[in-house]
């Protein structure tokens, strides 16, 4: 498969794997937000549980 400079096959239906790379940084800080805000549901779930 012979592919041009944007990683795409020249039909552009498919898109070479190896071009596809996540940006290491912005997937670690979307992860520890999630980390963040899901400790702070569970401390809100076992606050109304104790009352």
């Amino acid at each position: 498969m012979e592919l041009n400079h944007h990683g795409m096959s020249p039909d552009r239906s498919t898109t070479d794997c190896a071009t596809i790379q996540p940006d290491d940084e912005l997937l670690c800080s979307f992860c520890k937000c999630v980390h963040n805000k899901t400790k702070a549901i569970i401390r809100k779930i076992r606050i109304v549980e104790v009352l």
